[in-house]
């Protein structure tokens, strides 16, 4: 029989009824390869664990109503996935410039 290991960030985050969407494929406007994509996607979900783990340990975290928990969450993965957009523009030079240029326009 398989052991089943409570898992506090997905319970909060069922509890709440937050269920994030993929991120975006593109990063200012520049499509993705797939290495990048998947580069992009693990980074901000790393970032996003880390993050929900510290702040469904907070002991006043279960004390919030789920609406206010929910938007705590989304904070969470929104400031991820700006971190990690800002990590591959820095390892991806082509996808740093081809922003720019986006920008430009």
């Amino acid at each position: 029989t398989k052991k089943v290991v409570k898992d506090p960030v997905i319970e909060a985050m069922a509890a709440a009824k937050y269920f994030p969407s993929t991120p975006d494929r593109k990063i200012y406007g520049v499509e993705l390869d797939g290495p990048q994509y998947e580069d992009y996607a693990r980074t901000a979900g790393t970032l996003a664990r880390l993050r929900m783990e510290r702040l469904v340990k907070l002991p006043s975290f279960s004390r919030y109503p789920a609406e206010d928990q929910k938007t705590g969450m989304k904070r969470v993965f929104d400031k991820s996935r700006e971190d990690a957009r800002a990590i591959m523009l820095r390892k991806y030079k082509d996808l740093s410039r081809q922003a720019l240029e986006n920008k430009k326009h």
